[in-house]
């Protein structure tokens, strides 16, 4: 069985709860500096509270970003009890995978946030889900479900491959491991469309296939053991 680290649901209702905290306090902090500051405090309020009021909603952006299940836990418990759920169905597939296989699930990293992370002597691949049900199919270059554009989530996991490739270069003595992109479809047993710009799409059925048969490729056991050792030490925080 797979070593699994992460589960969705860990990322509970606490962190986020002390990520708003963090938010507030800081913002706080800042009105009271520019207050103190400012030479003339009824003429410059507005512009202060203006500035704190975007600075915190740039802060807020991006935490959502680094744990939207957290977020969705606390303000939209629908969805994510629906995604909760296809978490669930994935790992539990991985955890089909045998012992030399290193799975991280829901972590930070680099400001990105990455659902998958198989590690293995058998390959490396970054793994994103396609949580819209609707008809796969590429419009004017761009893979949809449905209606619904999914142009961010193909650039981004491309984007976390590149830069796990680029980090684990800088740290492993120059080695080059470029990790393969999959999405994988967590309510449908296999997809029709096999393939978008580099990166292989999946049914929920397909994942013990694909990703420990037709998507492998040779990486050096001590490296792929030091890689997720490296990520688990680094990016994976136990709240």
């Amino acid at each position: 069985m797979a070593y699994i680290e992460g589960h969705p649901n860990d990322k509970s209702g606490k962190s986020v709860f002390a990520q708003m905290g963090f938010t507030l306090v800081t913002g706080f902090a800042l009105i009271a500096i520019m207050l103190f500051f400012s030479d003339d405090l009824k003429s410059d309020l507005t512009a202060i509270f203006t500035i704190t009021a975007v600075i915190a909603s740039v802060m807020i952006l991006v935490l959502y970003k680094l744990n939207p299940m957290g977020w969705k836990k606390i303000f939209n418990r629908a969805e994510f009890e629906k995604e909760l759920a296809q978490n669930i169905k994935v790992i539990e597939k991985f955890s089909e995978l045998d012992d030399s296989y290193f799975i991280i699930n829901d972590f930070s990293f680099e400001l990105f946030h990455v659902e998958h992370l198989v590690v293995s002597e058998n390959g490396v691949f970054v793994i994103s889900k396609i949580r819209d049900t609707g008809e796969l199919k590429i419009i004017d270059g761009v893979l949809h479900a449905g209606e619904t554009s999914l142009e961010t989530l193909t650039s981004r996991v491309w984007r976390v491959s590149h830069l796990i490739n680029m980090i684990v270069k800088k740290g492993f003595g120059g080695a080059e491991i470029m990790p393969k992109p999959v999405l994988v479809l967590p309510d449908v047993s296999r997809s029709s469309i096999k393939e978008f710009n580099g990166i292989r799409i999946i049914g929920i059925d397909e994942i013990k296939k694909e990703i420990s048969g037709n998507l492998k490729f040779k990486v050096d056991k001590p490296l792929a053991e030091g890689v997720a050792f490296f990520i688990k030490q680094r990016y994976i925080k136990n709240d």
